[in-house]
């Protein structure tokens, strides 16, 4: 797999088989309460000085298959090249939709093909979702509800860290911590060589921990270095993205071409990876099929539906993930659908239990459970007219 760095060839293809049929999973319980994404290209916080990239929320609901009683909201071939046109015309590179066990549509366009890996920037965070749900499983983290400074030991120093021991891992992964954003100094392109050590040090209590949403890279690196040290008292002593691999990944066949790391060797936890279309793809089944791609559970299916949980401020965030929840919003409060929408800000029309990880220029993954379906769109543009409600309104319209 390469990286987009020189124009290669378009393509333009439907692939119906690509993956073998798999029998449907039980419905994720999620809200019918709209996400955000967790990067939208008009939202991107994965630029160093905007805030301008992911979204996310669920509860359970009952009557929220709207597609069958909707046929508006069937996905059809004319609407999936309708899809594809605009994505394209927005700078896109790829459109995959795998629905019911099989890829009935695949296509690239704008010098992408199936090799093509682009930095996915904050869409990265979707993987430690999944982190988060096996390190519940296997017992490194037991309650969300402890307080941060219980791992990070520094911050019992009130004089240094005023309020600090007020947050917990609850509030770290409904981005609800407080906790500054620095951008600049540690977004895509840090300013320091230990982000890690950074977020130990540096960063200010802006805000009561689980007031507000807000949305940017400091609490993916304070949960990084949480799961690091939980990670070394277990005996592992290899950081967060060897664990990820060989925990999470390597199990679901899923390989990246990169990884960004700071200087001090540490992984770019929120907006790290490269990877094409197809890899994505294999991550997007795996939420949808609740932690068992393949019939074999990866993480137990619970982990996974507690992920779609909305317990902080922003009814659009779960925890690391965006969801179509209509109560929700983006990365800024006015970023919503209208109100009274049946879906959120992702597609104001339907679709309430859509989720999603999204990053710079509106790389992302979707995943539908009303559809049985999971869809991919990547980009090698960091700023794009992408919007995701006008996407899906050309995948369903008539």
């Amino acid at each position: 797999m390469t990286r987009l760095t020189q124009p290669l060839r378009v393509l333009s293809l439907v692939v119906v088989g690509l993956l073998t049929a798999c029998p449907a999973p039980e419905a994720v319980p999620v809200d019918p309460s709209p996400d955000a994404s967790e990067d939208t290209d008009q939202v991107d916080s994965d630029q160093g000085d905007s805030a301008q990239d992911d979204a996310g929320d669920t509860e359970d609901t009952a009557d929220t298959d709207a597609s069958e009683d909707d046929p508006s909201l069937a996905i059809t071939p004319e609407g999936m090249e309708r899809a594809a046109d605009y994505s394209a015309a927005a700078g896109g590179i790829a459109v995959l939709v795998w629905q019911d066990g099989e890829v009935i549509f695949e296509r690239y366009d704008n010098g992408g093909d199936a090799d093509t890996a682009p930095h996915i920037y904050s869409a990265t965070k979707a993987f430690w979702a999944a982190g988060l749900a096996a390190a519940r499983q296997d017992g490194l983290i037991t309650d969300l509800d402890e307080p941060v400074v219980e791992t990070i030991t520094e911050w019992q120093d009130g004089a240094t860290h005023p309020g600090k021991d007020a947050i917990t891992l609850r509030q770290l992964t409904t981005l609800s911590s407080g906790l500054s954003q620095d951008f600049l100094r540690i977004g895509p392109e840090p300013r320091v060589d230990d982000i890690y050590q950074y977020v130990i040090d540096d960063l200010n209590l802006v805000n009561t921990p689980g007031e507000s949403f807000s949305y940017g890279p400091s609490q993916y690196y304070v949960f990084a270095v949480v799961l690091d040290r939980k990670l070394q008292a277990a005996g592992f002593d290899n950081g967060p993205l060897a664990w990820l691999d060989e925990r999470i990944l390597d199990p679901m066949g899923l390989s990246y071409d990169d990884w960004l790391h700071d200087n001090a060797g540490n992984p770019h936890i929120p907006n790290g990876a490269y990877l094409n279309a197809r890899e994505l793809l294999k991550f997007g089944i795996f939420l949808l099929r609740r932690g068992a791609p393949d019939d074999q559970a990866i993480i137990d299916a619970p982990y996974i539906d507690d992920l779609l949980i909305a317990d902080g401020p922003n009814q659009g965030h779960g925890r690391f993930l965006w969801i179509n929840d209509p109560a929700g919003h983006g990365v800024s409060a006015s970023d919503r659908s209208p109100p009274g929408s049946p879906g959120g800000f992702l597609y104001h029309q339907g679709l309430p239990t859509m989720f999603a990880g999204l990053g710079r220029g509106r790389n992302g993954v979707y995943i539908l459970p009303e559809e049985e379906a999971v869809i991919v769109r990547l980009t090698i543009e960091d700023h794009t007219e992408f919007i995701d409600h006008e996407f899906f309104s050309h995948l369903f319209s008539e």
